[in-house]
């Protein structure tokens, strides 16, 4: 069986299913090995509901923890239940601080809203290294979406852009 240790910096990922990150996070802490692993991870996924919630991705403790990580560039944490504005605000100080340097970032069905779209919206539009975005089915409606927008006339290096899910309907034919 080979050790994560052994594994070549580009494959070191951390799948998060059925794992508490929290305990991951204070063992790394202990763990001199373990911490120096965790500061090379290039993805992370966390995509349960039930896991999520065990997790308690509390913003500091967890998110601002993993936002710590510099070799990090695919960060996916779907399925959200309490996305906060405390959240928002720490993914947007690390877009904008370019540390990690993320290429894609998912939050798809992180029950986020269009007030902490409006928060990451600057830091998106500022973003160069960002090139995939999934925000489908946040609850975006057409006031967060609205504030998406306006960040992709100033970013240019995204690429894929999946907002799909967020409410948005086109104008009735009595509005014509």
């Amino acid at each position: 069986m080979t050790s994560l240790s052994s594994l070549p910096s580009d494959l070191l990922k951390l799948i998060l299913a059925q794992l508490n990150l929290m305990d991951l996070l204070k063992a790394c802490s202990t763990s001199k090995a373990l911490a120096a692993l965790l500061r090379q991870l290039h993805e992370i996924r966390m995509t349960s509901v039930g896991y999520a919630a065990r997790t308690e991705l509390r913003p500091k403790a967890g998110l601002g923890r993993i936002l710590e990580i510099p070799t990090l560039r695919l960060l996916e944490l779907k399925r959200i239940p309490d996305w906060s504005l405390t959240h928002s605000r720490l993914l947007a100080a690390a877009l904008r601080r370019g540390t990690p340097a993320l290429t894609t970032l998912s939050l798809a069905q992180s029950n986020m809203g269009g007030d902490c779209a409006a928060i990451l919206s600057p830091a998106i539009g500022a973003s160069t290294s960002l090139k995939k975005l999934d925000l489908s089915k946040c609850g975006l409606k057409c006031n967060g979406t609205e504030h998406i927008a306006k960040a992709l006339s100033a970013n240019t290096t995204l690429t894929a852009l999946d907002v799909s899910g967020n409410g948005l309907r086109p104008p009735s034919r009595a509005s014509f």
